[in-house]
């Protein structure tokens, strides 16, 4: 599978994943007010011997960052999952160029195999 298409396979999962809430938690809506221009996605990986989170994918196509940014306003954290059902552990970095700087806000996505959760990190 390409980086693109994992891109578009995580995105709709984690979209599916934060449509069909259950009410828990707060809006994830404290992006900052500029416009989304990049998001960089890490993966952390437990066999490998690389630097971890290991970047996967950095989205910088405008129509894929405006359904992002669209998700990303309208989606809820919710509470961790017991540990021993965490599948995988997705960085996702949303970045949002200022005058002088970027801001970024970072998220973890958390996979098992029954249900894909999102929680804002930072």
């Amino acid at each position: 599978m390409g980086r693109h298409s994992a891109f578009w396979v995580v995105l709709v999962i984690v979209l599916t994943a934060c449509s069909a809430g259950s009410g828990e938690g707060k809006p994830a809506n404290s992006a900052p007010g500029g416009k989304l221009s990049l998001i960089n996605m890490s993966l952390y990986r437990s066999d490998s011997a690389k630097a971890q989170p290991e970047l996967i994918l950095v989205q910088s196509d405008p129509d894929k960052l405006a359904a992002a940014g669209k998700w990303i306003r309208s989606g809820e954290s919710r509470a961790l999952p017991p540990a021993e059902s965490i599948s995988k552990i997705y960085g996702l970095q949303f970045q949002y160029p200022t005058k002088t700087s970027t801001e970024s806000v970072d998220y973890i996505l958390l996979t098992d195999r029954s249900k894909q959760l999102l929680s804002e990190a930072g």
